[in-house]
């Protein structure tokens, strides 16, 4: 056992500790989404509750889309800028250009969704306060990916005390004023504009917060070059993302049309596998800046996905026995025939855990490009369609082993993705000596040439 934990990268432990940091921040987030649900729920009918949880749900699908990958590709680059010589003039202007540039492309895709939800709310003939509600729920969905984007700058310089800061002020800000609307009997629109105050509370932290770390960055005023810059280099991002997480979404939909019993029992265990899956979606993020410190022909990535399969493998081994009396004890003897497609289902973990690490691999050593896209696609609609001829030809279970299926082909394309030559070529021209922060000597990020033109220095 001391010899496994030897071989581990030597930042295990910062990246335990950033990790857990961030577990703590969306337990947080949990709690405080749990008691808004009940002070709002609490304060409107089920008529009202129902059209403002479709409202917000809605807000939510919007973000996924306005982040657009934006998040993961400046926190590559900015967690390979921290690591090299950030202190450097060329560091600095880049570092502000891209942070500039990806905050801008998240705000103009967060108002044109801003702007088309006005616009189809006003068409579907819907009241005023619905109106302004729906409005500022997207509104509120659209600051939060701004700001998003803006705190990527602290997680990747492992400042993640502000992130946290930022969290808890948003959540914060909402509890309150719900909390006072309640008690004065206001309605849905109290409600929704109470969420964008959140927002607007967090986005002044983080301006504030990003202001007073100028010297660490040299700010600009975006530029449309700058904005198509970032949307050409977080396009693969975007996705990739649509492949592991939105395709994924329509499942149980599709399985409705086909039987309604099948899709609840097949929803049943992709809800109990969700919270599984919250750590190393956080762990993973929390990678960025120490694999940007690892030359590139490190193998701590794959290290880490060894330990992230190990961990997923242990959890599902807990579970799949536990199963049959914690599915009836928790959802009621009716979902007792959920058990065996449940049972199937938590096998995904350790591909899901392993799939999160590789990603995060992959992403450091620049292989997001064309070739992963199209195979990411491709087995997504293949999982799709395993998913539904598996429910057609023999019944539930054989759904959740497509479920299964899907996932054990995202992570063999990833690691193919992994083990096959990385055909990036460097910026030669852009590129210059430094001490990273690991202190073995290195070269700045590669990103420059394809992407943003060099500024002159009397012109950031």
């Amino acid at each position: 056992m001391t010899r496994a934990f030897a071989s581990l990268p030597p930042w295990i432990r910062p990246w335990a500790a950033d990790s857990g940091l961030l577990l703590f921040s969306q337990l947080a987030v949990i709690a405080a989404t749990s008691t808004l649900a009940i002070l709002i729920a609490r304060s409107l009918t089920p008529h009202e509750w129902g059209i403002f949880s479709g409202f917000l749900a809605l807000s939510v699908a919007l973000a996924v889309f306005s982040e657009f990958g934006v998040g993961t590709w400046l926190m590559r680059e900015l967690s390979e800028l921290s690591a090299s010589e950030q202190h450097s003039t060329f560091a600095r202007t880049r570092a502000g250009q891209m942070l500039v540039g990806g905050s801008s492309l998240s705000a103009s895709i967060g108002g044109v969704f801003v702007a088309a939800t006005a616009v189809t709310a006003m068409f579907l003939g819907l009241e005023p306060g619905l109106q302004l509600a729906v409005v500022a729920l997207v509104g509120y969905t659209a600051l939060i990916s701004t700001c998003g984007a803006l705190e990527t700058f602290f997680r990747s310089q492992r400042k993640l005390r502000r992130v946290l800061a930022a969290t808890l002020l948003d959540k914060m800000v909402i509890v309150v004023l719900v909390a006072l609307f309640v008690i004065g009997g206001f309605g849905i629109t109290a409600i929704a504009l109470a969420y964008l105050s959140g927002g607007v509370a967090r986005l002044f932290y983080d301006v504030g917060a990003i202001v007073l770390a100028r010297s660490q960055l040299v700010l600009s005023k975006p530029t449309l070059a700058d904005i198509r810059a970032v949307l050409a280099a977080s396009t693969p991002f975007a996705a990739n993302r649509a492949s592991l997480n939105v395709v994924p979404r329509l499942d149980a939909f599709l399985l409705a049309l086909l039987s309604p019993a099948a899709a609840g029992y097949f929803a049943l265990g992709d809800r109990i596998v969700g919270p599984a899956l919250i750590v190393p979606v956080l762990a993973s993020g929390a990678l960025f800046p120490f694999l940007a410190r690892e030359a590139n022909d490190s193998n701590a990535g794959w290290r880490v996905v060894i330990l992230f399969t190990l961990a997923g493998t242990a959890l599902a081994g807990v579970g799949i026995p536990l199963a049959p009396s914690l599915v009836p004890f928790v959802f009621g003897s009716d979902y007792r025939e959920a058990v065996p497609i449940v049972q199937v289902m938590l096998v995904v973990i350790p591909f899901v855990f392993a799939s999160n690490a590789l990603l995060a691999h992959l992403y450091s050593s620049r292989r997001e490009r064309r070739g992963l896209t199209f195979t990411l696609a491709a087995v997504a609609l293949g999982g799709t369609a395993a998913i539904l001829g598996g429910q057609v030809f023999s019944g539930t279970v054989a759904a959740g082993a497509g479920y299964v299926l899907r996932q054990a082909l995202f992570v063999a394309s990833l690691v193919v993705a992994g083990l096959l030559p990385n055909r990036t070529v460097p910026a030669k021209e852009h590129e210059t000596e430094g001490i990273s922060a690991g202190g073995r000597r290195g070269k700045l990020p590669r990103w420059t040439a394809p992407f943003f033109p060099p500024r002159s220095e009397g012109r950031p």
